[in-house]
């Protein structure tokens, strides 16, 4: 994805050479080494040896002059003993590519792909007899996997990834073990470790050199054990950060790669792909997240069938970011058909069934009909009860979206019964829990007409516990401004709150666009505010 700030410049790479692609752009053709840079390069990383030069210039030729298979070539020389130099080296390399064209004579038709896979089994296979013995393979596996400019370091220390290492090699496996193969493999320039951002970089035509060669036999749960450890990765509150794109940037990658391990009739489709989705509307990103859900429920339909329990989730999903998107009518009305399927295949007191009804009463209210979402709610509520209890997470955000658009119709419940709810979302959630923090939200805005000056200052420390908790691009964060904004006009401020506003609406436009009706909401409520200053100088 493009960045959407507008200073900087974007460098995208590419071995395609379409018209459409390069028209109106400033193209920079980036080639192999020449001979001599290549040469060059063996003689830098070789220095302390010069004997292990010999035949250095032949090296370069048989590598293609390919800078990834020089790297690779230079790291195992230097790893042996004296007597391995390039001229050694050239014969390995040679009985390499013989074994891998009788192995699969049509397979690897690009010249560089096939120079990598050589050089690549030579050092893998290296790499491998260096303790911890026999984990160097199975996490480069993992990493041609995800996305090659930057997987999470701590993404390997997961028990995902230390349970399957264990299974695979049928020895205990822990987190230093598998933090000591990457750094044997950085060693090795498999991959490179950056310590600075804790992240790992591969190239990416190694990374096709290793899925080719370990696709006829990929042992059975490669993919999936990437993708168990990105969803044990993920944090339970997200944050508008680099963390987040690189998560969602390797499961990207690693459904392109493994996609149709990700899904099955029994398990349906693997749980990092919803959170994919998610992640994207919770960092601001709302209209890629209706799009990706979009996508995904088409997957699933074709994948599973419509009625799987995970098309329906894919639906439920595309129609909440609809609405998160600014299409609240669209999205009360998509959640009324799923209800209708919902009911049929899974009954009225189903978890979901109850959750798609509180969401439409929810919509309803941000499509103009508040009292209307008051009843429905209020109904939905009584069920959530019954069925589910008054604990249920689910039950604590029917009564807090209750306590939402009861205060939009003017009818707020009393002080005491929103502080315990506030207890309430503390005690079941935490403290920087999303519910929680909403319910704080809730509390000051109601509690405005007894003491505005003190719901303002309440909010504007509130706000550093959102940016805090979500970052400053959150859809949350951003609502929270809103909120702390109008309680500072109404304390007295009403200038304070225009520039609040103002400052607002900028970021609002570069998350959601121009259009989203928040957007238009705010440029509304600048209008007021200005007309209540200019009242006030007059």
């Amino acid at each position: 994805m493009a960045p959407t700030v507008a200073a900087g410049r974007t460098v995208v790479t590419s071995r395609r050479r379409d018209n459409a692609l390069l028209s109106g752009r400033q193209v920079i053709d980036v080639d192999v080494f020449t001979p001599e840079e290549a040469t060059a390069y063996l003689r830098t990383k070789l220095a302390d040896r010069p004997q292990r030069l010999v035949e250095a210039d032949e090296l370069a030729a048989d590598l293609g002059y390919l800078p990834l298979a020089l790297a690779q070539a230079a790291a195992y020389i230097a790893d042996h003993g004296l007597r391995m130099t390039c001229a050694a080296y050239r014969e390995r390399l040679a009985d390499q590519r013989r074994r891998l064209h009788e192995l699969a004579p049509d397979a690897l038709p690009d010249q560089h792909l096939y120079t990598v896979a050589a050089t690549w089994e030579l050092s893998i296979t290296r790499a491998d007899k260096h303790p911890p013995t026999g984990l160097a393979r199975p996490i480069l596996e993992i990493a041609a996997l995800l996305d090659p400019n930057a997987i999470p370091l701590d993404l390997f220390t997961t028990a995902a990834v230390t349970d399957y290492c264990a299974a695979r090699l049928d020895r205990p496996v822990d987190a230093e073990d598998t933090l000591d193969a990457l750094h044997l493999l950085h060693r090795f320039g498999l991959l490179t470790v950056d310590e600075s951002t804790d992240a790992i970089r591969i190239h990416a035509l190694l990374q096709r050199a290793v899925r080719e060669a370990t696709a006829p036999t990929a042992p059975p749960g490669l993919a999936r054990a990437a993708a168990d450890a990105l969803l044990e990765r993920w944090p339970a509150v997200e944050r508008a950060d680099a963390d987040a794109q690189s998560l969602r940037t390797s499961t990207e990658a690693l459904h392109a790669t493994g996609g149709r391990h990700l899904w099955s009739q029994t398990d349906g489709a693997h749980g990092v792909l919803f959170r994919a989705g998610h992640s994207l509307g919770e960092c601001g990103l709302v209209t890629a997240a209706a799009g990706y859900f979009r996508r995904l429920h088409a997957m699933a339909a074709d994948r599973l069938g419509p009625d799987h329990t995970d098309s329906l989730a894919a639906r439920y999903y595309l129609a909440y970011w609809q609405g998160g998107s600014g299409d609240h009518a669209g999205s009360a009305a998509a959640f009324r058909e799923l209800l209708k399927d919902q009911l049929r295949l899974l009954g009225p007191d189903h978890l979901y069934t109850l959750t798609t009804r509180g969401l439409i009463a929810y919509w309803q209210g941000h499509a103009g009909d508040p009292s209307g979402a008051v009843t429905a709610l209020q109904q939905v509520l009584n069920d959530h009860l019954r069925v589910l209890g008054p604990d249920h997470p689910n039950t604590l955000v029917i009564r807090l979206n209750l306590a939402f658009w009861q205060g939009s119709v003017g009818d707020p419940s009393d002080g005491a019964a929103i502080q315990t709810l506030v207890s309430e979302q503390l005690r079941v959630h935490g403290p920087d829990h999303p519910n929680t923090l909403a319910a704080r939200t809730i509390a000051y805005w109601q509690g405005r007409t007894d003491d505005p000056i003190a719901a303002a200052t309440g909010m504007r420390d509130l706000l550093s516990d959102q940016a805090r908790v979500h970052g400053p691009d959150h859809p949350a964060v951003l609502a929270a401004r809103a909120v702390a904004a109008q309680l500072q006009g109404e304390a007295g401020d009403p200038a304070g709150a225009v520039a609040a506003f103002e400052e607002l609406v900028d970021d609002q436009v570069r998350v959601f666009g121009p259009g989203h009706p928040d957007v238009l909401t705010t440029r509304r409520i600048i209008d007021f505010w200005s007309a209540e200053v200019t009242g006030l100088t007059e």
